[in-house]
């Protein structure tokens, strides 16, 4: 069988071929918060190139844009459902946090 080991190898293995596969293609972000790694990697400070550089040199430098981004976990998990749609149905309920 498949020891817990060599799942796990697999899982990251994957997620890196995901990510390398589908880069520039708007899939990371939802790939990140469906599989709930988002403390991970939007709590970080947002960072980016220095597009008015006159120089080349200056241009591939990267520097910070923003201060830390904080990530609500596990609100953010997690979409508000539109108040409409909650009233409509009883057994509806809001997702946390909303």
């Amino acid at each position: 069988g498949i020891t817990e080991t060599d799942y796990a190898a697999f899982v990251k293995r994957l997620r890196n071929e995901r990510r390398v596969e589908l880069a520039f293609e708007g899939h990371r972000f939802w790939d990140i918060r469906r599989w709930k790694m988002g403390e991970t990697y939007f709590n970080v400070k947002a960072r980016g190139l220095n597009i008015l550089a006159e120089t080349m040199e200056d241009f591939a430098k990267i520097v910070e844009i923003q201060d830390k981004r904080t990530f609500d976990a596990p609100r953010q998990y997690l979409m508000p459902i539109p108040a409409g749609e909650v009233s409509k149905n009883p057994n509806m309920v809001q997702n946390p946090g909303y």
